[in-house]
């Protein structure tokens, strides 16, 4: 431990910490991001970007971060914590140090099969669910690849970011980036972004941006893409909706519904009394009336929600019906909450004998003689009506016929992050069917 603390202090060692953020451009702006940041992970040994931390934390009058070397079952709840995964060496040596310092793969693979569950799943968790922004860090690391790889397997969904710093006397070529990118998102769910010293230094100041609408103008500046991003599951029954949104929890997600829905309404709706179906529509209008607010008041972010306002149109008898939900989704929903809050339509979809064989395994039988609601035939029916009522792009249909959730929801995800944004525009179609007299 002397002998790495020699070398990885040995230009700064006598230096104090104001003269060390002379030496680095954005090393207080980082301090300042950890303290914004519920969990920092430090691969690194030393304890400057700690140092950075507290000092922020002690100018702002914050409570200063809690640094660990260890997993803990429980961390300060006001404060954040910086987790040195490999052990630490403060630069002044009279300060406590870990125990241990862990140099090589098979050293950590011990922690990670560590017989304390707590200390193997500690950081697991987080990166199957969480959001990392990897800063200063290489894929030479070990630590941080099996990380990021048992993170994937977890939750196929989720991603994470990485920067490469870019010398400007010798920039990587385009052909060199894209292999790295590519290589980065299929092996650890990775997204590569390049930038050069003063480039990282701008990022880190916009993601310190305290200001919500300094914070969003800043990001359109950035980026051609909205900084309010709304995504809509659509499909069938048993389409696969509500097990996607459930792998897609890295977004903001919202539910299918915000209370208990009736119980008939899980009943196939060829069946319904008349008194059932108004049952069901009083009901549903106040529904979709919470679910516009929530999309209109969404701030800054990727949304995802669990079915969409013109899904009645496949539950309808007849056209004249369809010009009577629709009317009365204006005058009770429109009127009250604006207009039919825009957002790009994901669609689901499955062939007759998937979605058969999920009503059959989830139980959706009835009567004396157990007939399923819903067979397969009526569903693929029902997804071609929705179909009709979206018209959904190609690049974000999604046959999960032959497929899991979890790779369904990695590759919505993908299309989320890296795909265009076309919102639909929800008020132009309601026109549309009102003008064909309901015919979709």
């Amino acid at each position: 431990m002397e002998l790495v603390h020699q070398e990885l202090y040995r230009d700064i060692e006598s230096l104090k910490y104001e003269e060390i953020l002379q030496r680095h451009s954005y090393l207080s702006s980082l301090g300042q991001l950890i303290c914004r940041t519920e969990l920092s992970v430090n691969f690194n040994f030393d304890d400057l970007v700690d140092e950075a931390a507290i000092n922020f934390a002690r100018t702002r009058n914050k409570v200063q971060p809690e640094v660990i070397s260890r997993p803990k079952i429980e961390t300060r709840r006001d404060a954040s914590v910086i987790y040195h995964i490999n052990g630490f060496l403060p630069r002044e040596k009279r300060r406590r140090r870990s125990e241990s310092l862990v140099f090589t793969e098979d050293a950590f693979a011990d922690v990670l099969i560590s017989p304390t569950l707590h200390e193997s799943d500690f950081l697991m968790s987080r990166f199957a669910t969480t959001t990392f922004l990897l800063l200063g860090t290489s894929l030479n690391d070990n630590s941080l690849k099996n990380m990021l790889r048992a993170g994937m397997k977890r939750n196929p969904a989720n991603h994470h970011y990485i920067i490469y710093w870019e010398n400007p006397a010798s920039r990587r070529s385009d052909e060199e980036r894209k292999h790295i990118f590519d290589v980065n998102l299929d092996v650890y769910n990775l997204i590569s972004i390049f930038l050069e010293t003063k480039q990282i230094a701008e990022l880190v100041d916009l993601l310190n941006e305290e200001d919500a609408g300094l914070f969003e103008a800043e990001l359109v500046r950035f980026s051609p893409h909205p900084a309010r991003r709304k995504y809509y599951l659509v499909g069938s029954v048993v389409a696969g909706k509500s097990s996607n949104l459930e792998g897609l929890r890295c977004f903001s997600t919202f539910e299918e519904w915000s209370g208990r829905a009736p119980e008939k309404m899980y009943q196939d709706h060829m069946t319904l009394t008349a008194a059932e179906r108004k049952e069901i529509d009083e009901w549903l209008y106040s529904q979709l009336r919470e679910k516009n607010d929530k999309m209109r008041r969404a701030g800054v972010g990727m949304h995802v929600m669990d079915r969409c306002y013109l899904d009645f149109c496949a539950f309808s008898k007849t056209d004249i019906e369809n010009v009577e939900k629709l009317n009365e989704l204006r005058a009770r929903v429109c009127k009250h909450s604006g207009p039919l809050e825009a957002g790009q339509i994901i669609f689901l979809e499955a062939d007759e004998h998937a979605l058969s064989d999920r009503q059959a395994r989830r139980g959706k039988l009835r009567g004396a003689t157990m007939v399923i609601d819903y067979d397969g035939a009526s569903l693929v029916k029902q997804s071609a009506t929705l179909k009709s009522v979206y018209k959904p792009e190609p690049q974000f249909t999604f046959d999960n016929s032959r497929e899991g959730s979890d790779k369904t929801s990695r590759r919505i995800a993908r299309q989320i992050l890296l795909g265009d944004y076309q919102p639909f525009d929800f008020e132009k179609r309601i026109d549309e069917l009102l003008g064909s007299g309901g015919k979709v």
